[in-house]
């Protein structure tokens, strides 16, 4: 694919700048902060190209503040060693789902049993390099109350983690467990296959339960970004999935939920899967202005698995936010179906997947995108 963010621009040092990035399987999400630092969600790639070392190399960005890792499936942390061990790039803090020491520890002996698993591979790789980081005090499990992270005490913009809850922690626990007691191989691999394959519709199966979710608040700027990593409904009660969420944020004295109100971006959770959409939490996201809310995905295609979803894409469109799929090849007849309009006005500045947004200190907003890239008004 070549240099797939030739012509970015480097952000600006005043603004707050997200880059989503991902074509058909993965993606990754890099946050420039206002005067200094930077946060990293998740890795991907694109066959062979890295596309998150790519899109650091083009913004010329040598050191991450914070590393998110949200969860195990590999859309996610696909390219995550060679991120890790880049000599040029420094990693002084990270974030990872909880349990990811148990991943690496089945991945270890699911591969004795499947030594050419290649999925197997890179994620048992993953997750090492993971653990060698929190052998640095470097990496440290998150969760939904995990807290608040800051550059430093003058820092502008705060971190905040939503997800998982202690309910879904212990959902997903007892998932782990009857995996790990598990010695016959042939029921290992089975349920190995459920817990790696778990499909977009189907309630509480990991990984997507553990999935850390987060939010990135500017204050001063009133610039608030929620980013959902795979968050779904989880077992449909209201202590877990987006539904834990509002409910633990309800019982909040200060900000509450307004760690989730009016978003000016959200990175929609889980590919835009009809198992992420909770209407209640979106219901919290949306501005009062049209359009002022941006609802930024990045697509996947795997198996029969075809994401966003139509009738996401729908709701979406009934709230009138301003759409970005970073890679548009393949939904391009879905959206029109949902009556999106294109945006043709839009600056396409390179080739690859990516959606680019940047706010000021005044809140404005300013767009720009990859070729492979769509904007869409409603």
């Amino acid at each position: 694919m070549g240099a797939p963010f030739k012509g970015l621009s480097l952000p600006a040092r005043d603004r707050l700048s997200l880059y989503v990035v991902g074509s058909s399987f993965g993606e990754s999400v890099v946050i420039v902060l206002p005067r200094s630092g930077v946060v990293v969600v998740d890795t991907c790639m694109d066959r062979d190209e890295h596309l998150t070392l790519a899109l650091l190399g083009a913004l010329e960005i040598d050191r991450i503040d914070l590393l998110l890792v949200t969860h195990s499936d590999l859309d996610h942390v696909r390219g995550l060693p060679a991120l890790l061990d880049a000599r040029d790039i420094e990693i002084a803090e990270a974030w990872r789902f909880p349990g990811a020491a148990d991943v690496r520890t089945l991945a270890a002996r699911w591969l004795r049993g499947n030594p050419a698993d290649r999925r197997l591979q890179e994620l048992h790789q993953a997750m090492s390099r993971l653990d060698a980081l929190a052998g640095e005090n470097r990496c440290a499990d998150a969760r939904g109350d995990t807290g608040s992270w800051r550059l430093t005490e003058r820092s502008p913009v705060i971190v905040t983690c939503l997800a998982p809850s202690q309910h879904d922690l212990l959902l997903s626990r007892s998932a782990l467990d009857k995996l790990i007691r598990m010695e016959s191989g042939p029921q290992l691999a089975d349920e190995m296959l459920r817990f790696l394959k778990g499909k977009s519709k189907e309630n509480g199966v990991p990984p997507n339960v553990l999935s850390l979710a987060a939010t990135i608040e500017w204050h001063a700027a009133d610039v608030r970004l929620v980013l959902g990593g795979d968050v779904e409904r989880g077992d449909g009660s209201e202590h877990s999935g987006w539904r834990g969420i509002l409910t633990t944020l309800a019982r909040r004295k200060t900000l509450g939920r307004g760690l989730l109100r009016h978003a000016r971006a959200v990175k929609v959770a889980h590919h835009g899967s009809l198992g992420a959409l909770e209407r209640e939490a979106w219901d919290e996201h949306v501005r009062a202005d049209a359009g002022e809310t941006w609802a930024v995905i990045a697509p996947f295609r795997h198996g029969n698995v075809n994401l966003p979803d139509a009738e996401v894409l729908r709701d979406l469109h009934g709230r009138a936010v301003r759409l970005a799929i970073c890679d548009a090849s393949r939904t391009a007849s879905r959206v029109r179906a949902a009556r999106w309009k294109r945006d043709s006005s839009v600056e396409e500045v390179c080739a690859g997947p990516v959606v680019a947004l940047s706010w000021g200190a005044d809140g404005a907003c300013s767009a720009i995108r990859g070729k492979r890239a769509m904007i869409y008004n409603v």
